[in-house]
């Protein structure tokens, strides 16, 4: 038995519905999905999945399919899902071993509505909205709830808080079982952890204000430096201002072997609040760099000091699937690996 961090980001006006009415966990690549034999050619295969997806997605081989990859062939009947929400998270239990595409889940269709009050529907070999618009979502697993919306604040400890902010699609978090198991234990007699969630709070609000009225925009580029490099990034780099043929930008590099990621952050030493500006630098340069096959995920972080972002900001993140972090965020990360320092 394993368990698994699964985010649910695609198409979240039915994903959400569906898990929390019809408790089915859903994943997106309908194109996918809709192949002709999609489960048979590719179950315990991987070359054959890679060269499905490739042909599927016009030569494209993105490291983001190996999420499709564990959701469809890894998962297993009787692992534990945790799915996280904005403050909260869920745990469910994978059913069985069926892996259902949309053409499986028909009858789970009727009475479902999206957040905007509009029915669902399976339609030429597509999930729809009654107004004709196509869901990409292709991939199913069903699922039975443990426990639903649990506080992240109340009942995770350090390390699931941790990789609740995990980006990534899905990922074996098998190591973290005993906090998972402990978390539905305390939710389930509805004993938090108190202690954490005020002295945390209490301290991110003074610790955020120093680090406003003490640092300027270089040491904050360095603040940002020792966080990644106290979770354990195995490279973090500060990138020279200008260089040529430069394209988008970024102010840190943090690199993680071990799990082939790269996260690339747009550092704002401001207050009040952060626009657009941010997040389309950000972009520009996870556009300019997203042909390169490396094997690692690029993720796009912005971190700000100010106190939120602009409603511009983060529509434009939510297309583009950039993190934003706010600066009284950011300092509970801190305060979440220790007392924050900054190196000269």
């Amino acid at each position: 038995m394993k368990y698994w961090l699964h985010r649910i980001k695609q198409c979240p006006n039915i994903s959400h519905p569906l898990i929390k009415e019809k408790a089915l966990l859903s994943i997106g690549f309908s194109e996918i999905a809709i192949t002709k034999d999609f489960l048979e050619y590719c179950k315990g295969n991987k070359p054959n999945f890679d060269k499905l997806y490739k042909k599927t997605y016009k030569g494209e081989i993105w490291i983001s399919r190996l999420s499709l990859w564990r959701f469809a062939f890894e998962m297993k009947k009787g692992d534990f899902v945790v799915v996280p929400g904005p403050r909260n998270f869920s745990v469910y239990k994978i059913k069985d071993d069926t892996v259902l595409l949309p053409s499986n889940i028909k009858k789970n269709l009727q009475g479902l509505k999206d957040w905007d009050g509009n029915s669902v529907y399976y339609g030429g070999e597509k999930l729809r909205t009654e107004n004709n618009q196509v869901i990409d979502l292709g991939v199913f697993r069903k699922v039975e709830p443990i426990e639903i919306d649990i506080s992240s604040n109340d009942y995770a400890d350090r390390k699931l808080t941790s990789m609740l902010k995990c980006r990534f699609t899905n990922v074996d978090i098998s190591a973290l079982s005993d906090s998972v198991n402990t978390a539905i234990k305390a939710f389930a007699h509805r004993k938090p952890i108190d202690l954490h969630a005020i002295v945390l709070e209490e301290n991110a609000k003074t610790t955020c204000e120093k680090i406003k009225q003490k640092l300027n925009p270089d040491k904050f580029e360095r603040l940002i430096k020792w966080y990644f490099e106290r979770i354990d990034a195995n490279e973090v780099i500060i990138p020279p201002k200008n260089h040529k043929d430069k394209k988008g930008d970024i102010d840190i590099q943090a690199t993680f072997e071990h799990i082939k990621a790269v996260v690339y952050v747009q550092a704002k030493f401001h207050t009040g609040e952060t626009d657009s500006w941010a997040v389309e630098q950000i972009n520009d340069h996870l556009r300019d760099i997203a042909g390169i096959d490396d094997g690692y995920s690029k993720l796009g972080w912005v971190i700000s000091m100010a106190d939120a972002y602009t409603p511009q900001a983060k529509n434009l993140a939510m297309k583009r699937n950039i993190h934003l972090i706010n600066g009284l965020e950011f300092t509970k990360m801190l305060l979440e690996v220790g007392t924050p320092t900054v190196p000269e």
